[in-house]
């Protein structure tokens, strides 16, 4: 990873170009991303989306700020002008991470392939939680009754009402892939869902408590 490149490319457009695929799956075969899979203009490496896909998970760095990084590399002294791919980048990096989720779920070996994947199948697992056959001792259901608390699923739900950020965008202008799959419940169900249920007043016997003042109102966590 050594920054942004102008790179020339050459398609094959010969007489049995077919078998070579289009263009988008040229690019894919020589470790290309593209941004678009209609005349791609502008592409990532396997190599660099890989990159920041581990440094955006165990470093937390933002999208932003690693892409600001390519610039500085390509550029650092600010004496050209670097044209912005930020987005581009961005759609990149959202498939990229969205079909390696759908990798390691393993669904191109299911027969339905990837349209066949149903609610909640690429969410993995909870490692910690009891899950009889796999990490629980067959016993478990006889241990005495002050044992017995060794082997409690314990579910918990903090205290944010509300998710902000869901509202900077639409469904229209920003579609999700796969929703439902994974941790998060069918948008277009949970919408649905939403229209029948009101706003409910909690009763509380705290002073002031902020989480539940607020909870129907835009000033919630």
């Amino acid at each position: 990873m050594n920054g942004l490149h102008h790179v020339n490319i050459d398609y094959c457009e010969c007489d049995n170009a077919g078998s070579a695929g289009f263009h988008y799956q040229q690019l894919l075969r020589c470790g290309f991303f593209p941004a678009t899979h209609i005349e791609p203009h502008s592409c990532g490496t396997f190599a660099v989306l890989a990159h920041f896909h581990m440094l955006n998970l165990q470093g937390k760095i933002a999208g932003y700020d690693y892409y600001s990084g390519l610039e500085k590399l390509t550029d650092n002294a600010g004496l050209s002008k670097i044209k912005d791919c930020y987005k581009a980048f961005m759609r990149m990096v959202r498939e990229w991470q969205h079909l390696k989720m759908l990798k390691r779920a393993g669904r191109a070996h299911f027969l339905s392939g990837i349209k066949g994947t149903k609610s909640g199948e690429l969410a993995l697992i909870c490692p910690a939680c009891p899950h009889p056959n796999i990490n629980l001792p067959k016993d478990w259901k006889d241990r005495p009754p002050e044992e017995r608390f060794l082997y409690t699923l314990f579910l918990a739900i903090d205290a944010c009402f509300r998710l902000k950020r869901r509202l900077v965008s639409s469904e229209k202008k920003d579609p999700g892939l796969g929703t439902g799959w994974a941790f998060f419940v069918e948008d277009k169900a949970y919408r649905k869902y939403l229209l029948t249920v009101t706003d409910q007043n909690e009763i509380s016997s705290c002073t002031s408590l902020s989480a539940l003042d607020h909870a129907n109102s835009k000033f919630s966590a």
